[in-house]
């Protein structure tokens, strides 16, 4: 009873207030992001109740590179072309170093995405191609589409660009099997995007890091499952401090934080 009376306190210190015109519940999460000198935008969708939570809802349509959470539309794009056959399927190192260091051996395709190496996701582009890869994010209507300049770095360079909404609309049809891709290839999809079994239920997630020479970009987005509850959530942090020993970890603290006070 005393657990259910504070995760009640902690609801209502959280939302205060319901944007109209974004038709959400805002988070009250300035505390979060200041303590950390971040800024922050962060969508959650409650499926079962269609309710949305939202901190920073003017960001919400701003787009930015999707950096390493491409990796899941071009896992789709692997799947479905027969690139890789399934989780297991071995992708072989190039024998070039890189960091970080355990990046530098063959990997099985869900180590390459757990692992988020972007050599083996650049490799899975280039067997690809231009035109598969453009073909499907105009259908799937992703971001800004532009996978223009070279095969391998559009998701890097912030010639692709992706709002937190679209992130979100993504997600779902992904969850719902509603993307033109297979259900086979979006069944694999769904798979290794596992992350890990906590108190609140079966994390699928995907990280995101791009950074230039003026800031960092973090992304963290997936679903919760527990029961019959499922939560979508998509995380963007930014720092102006390229140093700030916070970031990495906010991108996933943060969202999970605020999901514990949201599945039961």
């Amino acid at each position: 009873m005393m657990r259910l009376r504070l995760l009640f306190v902690l609801t209502l210190c959280l939302f205060q207030t319901v944007n109209a015109q974004q038709n959400c519940k805002e988070l009250l999460l300035d505390s979060l992001y200041n303590s950390s000198d971040l800024e922050g935008t962060l969508l959650i969708f409650d499926a079962k109740k269609k309710t949305k939570y939202c901190y920073n809802s003017s960001n919400l349509n701003s787009r930015y590179s999707p950096a390493s959470t491409f990796k899941i539309f071009n896992s789709l794009i692997a799947f479905e072309l027969g690139i890789v056959k399934d989780s297991s399927t071995v992708i072989l190192w190039d024998k070039k170093i890189r960091q970080p260091e355990y990046w530098n051996q063959n990997l099985s395709m869900k180590r390459a995405f757990r692992f988020s190496a972007v050599w083996a996701y650049q490799d899975l582009a280039r067997q690809a191609g231009h035109s598969n890869i453009s073909k499907w994010l105009s259908s799937c209507n992703y971001g800004n589409q532009n996978c223009q300049g070279e095969i391998d770095q559009f998701w890097l360079n912030d010639s692709l660009k992706i709002s937190v909404e679209e992130q979100l609309d993504f997600l779902i049809k992904l969850k719902e099997d509603r993307l033109p891709f297979s259900t086979e290839a979006t069944q694999k999809t769904r798979e290794i995007l596992f992350d890990e079994t906590t108190s609140i239920g079966n994390i699928y997630g995907k990280t995101g890091w791009a950074g230039n020479s003026t800031r960092d970009l973090g992304w963290y987005v997936g679903w919760v499952e527990k029961g019959d509850q499922l939560f979508y959530f998509v995380h963007q942090v930014i720092t102006a401090q390229l140093e700030n020993k916070n970031f990495a970890a906010a991108r996933k603290s943060i969202p999970l934080h605020v999901l514990k006070t949201l599945v039961q």
